[in-house]
């Protein structure tokens, strides 16, 4: 590995991150767009293991060594759609 770091962020500091999501007295506001963006531009581990057609290891092994952000919610994982159709096209 060449020092890549995988990193995994919750969807609540992607969407700060991002300016999609606001602190709202002692909540937090989800914006439409962050909500959009999101069903539009990830994609879960298992679609991106079904789209690049690599069993879960060989999956677990490319990210890691790559090191794919993944925002998790909960026990899910979502990945850039960019990233993962990029890798498909052999970058």
């Amino acid at each position: 590995m060449s020092g890549c770091m995988l990193n995994y962020r919750t969807l609540r500091a992607h969407g700060v991150e991002a300016g999609k999501v606001r602190k709202n007295g002692k909540g937090y506001e989800y914006l439409s767009r962050f909500i959009t963006d999101l069903s539009g531009n990830y994609l879960t581990t298992q679609e991106s293991m079904d789209l690049l057609k690599m069993p879960r290891s060989t999956f677990f092994a490319w990210r890691r060594s790559v090191g794919v952000d993944c925002i998790q919610i909960g026990n899910v994982g979502l990945y850039s759609r960019d990233v993962i159709l990029r890798k498909k096209r052999g970058g």
